[in-house]
C-alpha cells in the first residue's frame, strides 16, 4: 500500500471519528450540562398577552418546528376583547430531546393552569361575564408578576369553584368568582 492511500484511510478516519463524536456530543451533552436551551430542545412559551401556547423544536441552534396553539384563554379573549395583541412569550419549559424534565421557569405552571380553567368552564355553567372576568384577570395576573403564582392560584380557585356540588345546577356569575387579587 503506498503512502498517498494509508494518508487518505487515515484521514477518511479522522473525519469520520470527529462526526461522529460530534453527533453524539451535540446530542448527550445536554443531558449532562446546563447548555443553552435552544441546542438541541423543544420549548413552550406562553403568550401573557393572550393565553395561545407556542412551542419550538430546535436542533443545533435551527427551528425545525414551530406550532402555536390557541387555549380556552386565548379563544375567549379573541371573543370578548378582539384581536390579540402583539404576543409577549414567557418561557414555561425547555427540555432536551430525548430528555424528560426541564429547568423549572417562573411561568413553568402556567399551561397547566389554562386547562384547569378549561375544566372549569366544562364543568359548571358560566355566564359570559364571568368568563371575561377570568379571563381578564387570569392574564392581567401574568401579565403584572413576574411569575405565574398568583394565575396559578387563581385558575385553581376557578377550578375547585366549578366542582363545587351548591352551584352544580345554576350560573356561575361574576359575584360567585374568586378575589383574584
Amino acid at each position: 500500500m503506498t503512502t498517498n492511500s494509508k494518508n487518505k484511510r487515515w484521514f477518511l478516519r479522522l473525519i469520520v471519528t470527529i462526526l461522529i463524536v460530534s453527533g453524539i456530543g451535540l446530542f448527550a451533552l445536554p443531558h449532562f450540562v446546563n447548555t443553552p436551551p435552544r441546542l438541541n430542545s423543544v420549548i413552550t412559551d406562553i403568550d401573557v398577552s393572550s393565553g395561545r401556547i407556542r412551542c419550538e423544536t430546535f436542533l443545533v441552534w435551527l427551528r425545525v418546528k414551530s406550532k402555536i396553539t390557541e387555549t380556552v384563554i386565548s379563544k375567549e379573549h379573541r371573543n370578548f376583547f378582539g384581536e390579540l395583541s402583539k404576543p409577549t412569550w414567557k418561557r414555561i419549559s425547555s427540555v432536551p430531546i430525548g430528555a424528560k424534565v426541564s429547568p423549572h421557569y417562573a411561568y413553568h405552571g402556567s399551561y397547566a393552569a389554562t386547562l384547569q380553567i378549561d375544566e372549569a368552564f366544562s364543568n359548571a355553567n358560566f355566564t359570559l361575564a364571568a368568563r371575561k372576568e377570568i379571563v381578564r384577570e387570569f392574564l392581567n395576573m401574568l401579565q403584572k408578576d413576574e411569575n405565574d403564582n398568583r394565575a396559578r392560584e387563581y385558575a385553581f380557585a376557578i377550578w375547585k369553584l366549578s366542582l363545587d356540588e351548591q352551584i352544580a345546577d345554576s350560573l356561575v356569575d361574576t359575584n360567585m368568582l374568586p378575589d383574584g387579587s
